[in-house]
């Protein structure tokens, strides 16, 4: 539990993004959920795969399916919608949604700031909430993603725990 606590503070005290101590908690929560659904991922694929080698591979493949269409990079919704399906299947996004409405959410004020040449320009001032409708989220969507994480790691771990209950076999 340890990293993904300190990377959920870290990455807290540089943005200082919270505007509340609950969407702090929410955050760190967030986290902590998003890293023990990729853990439990990580279990079960071990546990369907036939060798190390085939398991690293798949958790390889799976990952960065995660990281491609969280929505880091691209809105789901300008996906086609087999993609969005498949993006909606995946831990990441709703851990990515989690992350990001506790960060901005009910924050009042932020600037974007430019660089031109030797000058800097600042923006008007953009509500947080605004930004996050800008960008496809709902600030009130966090409980539904931290629910849906909380699904996926339950769902990964049954699974193992099939698979080892059913095809599980020691070999000495």
């Amino acid at each position: 539990l340890l990293p993904p606590v300190l990377t959920a503070g870290l990455a807290l005290a540089v943005a200082r993004g919270a505007p509340t101590a609950a969407a702090g908690l929410g955050f760190i929560a967030a986290a902590l959920q998003l890293h023990y659904a990729f853990a439990a991922l990580g279990r079960c694929l071990g546990a369907l795969a036939p060798s190390d080698s085939v398991a690293n591979a798949a958790a390889s493949l799976v990952l960065l399916f995660n990281l491609l269409l969280c929505g880091f990079f691209a809105d789901p919704d300008d996906l086609p919608a087999a993609w969005r399906r498949v993006a909606r299947a995946l831990p990441a996004a709703s851990g990515y949604e989690a992350l990001v409405v506790h960060e901005f959410s009910g924050i009042p004020e932020l600037y974007l700031t430019s660089k031109v040449g030797a000058q800097k320009y600042r923006s008007a001032p953009l509500a947080g909430d605004a930004v996050l409708r800008c960008f496809g989220f709902d600030p009130a969507a966090a409980p539904a993603a931290h629910l849906r994480l909380f699904l996926f790691a339950v769902a990964y771990e049954c699974l193992t725990c099939f698979v080892f209950f059913w095809f599980g076999f020691e070999s000495r």
